[in-house]
């Protein structure tokens, strides 16, 4: 009898957890006192997606919503993270002749001739502008985290407005059989 009342205490103690507690200062001249503190990590990792981008065309008889007097394209889409957080939107073309500091430029698709460009992203009711074009081939947009959502199916017709348009004043040249200008733009997204 008495080795079974043992091997149940030595049971009972092997599965309690180790008591940690705060501890409280005394009365005195000086007081100490000891608190654990314990940080529990988030068990998903943060994930970013840009959703819902489709290829752009720009026509003399098209018009950006920042930019209506001039031919121009807006598009919406979708940035999401996974924590609903503020995101930034790093936003870029292909470099011209081989330089990155060629500004923003469509490139004549024979010959090399290009037309220069303007990029910018705004929130959809366009009052917030996270970010646009400068002499670079690349820039950051910050999306705000109200901005954002935390999954694809809360994007509904999008939470960002990308606009592209000439520059004012500038139309496309007219040219006998057409001239085809094209740039990729890339945008990669990070969590802030």
């Amino acid at each position: 009898m008495k080795a079974l009342r043992f091997a149940a205490i030595t049971l009972v103690s092997i599965s309690a957890p180790p008591a940690i507690a705060a501890t409280q200062g005394s009365l005195g001249s000086s007081s100490a006192a000891t608190l654990v503190v314990t940080a529990n990590g988030p068990a998903t990792p943060r994930l970013v997606q840009v959703l819902d981008v489709e290829d752009a065309t720009l026509t003399n008889s098209t018009q950006s919503e920042r930019s209506p007097s001039t031919p121009g394209v807006t598009m919406t889409f979708c940035v999401v993270d996974t924590y609903a957080g503020a995101v930034n939107l790093r936003v870029s073309n292909d470099p011209v002749n081989g330089t990155s500091s060629s500004g923003w430029l469509l490139k004549a698709a024979s010959g090399s001739a290009t037309i220069p460009f303007v990029p910018e992203i705004t929130n959809p009711s366009i009052s917030a502008l996270y970010g646009a074009f400068n002499e670079s081939n690349s820039f950051n947009a910050g999306i705000t985290a109200g901005q954002t959502v935390s999954n694809a199916a809360a994007c509904g017709a999008g939470n960002v407005k990308l606009h592209i348009s000439l520059p004012v004043g500038q139309t496309l040249p007219e040219t006998v059989g057409g001239t085809t200008y094209t740039t990729t733009v890339t945008m990669i997204a990070t969590p802030i």
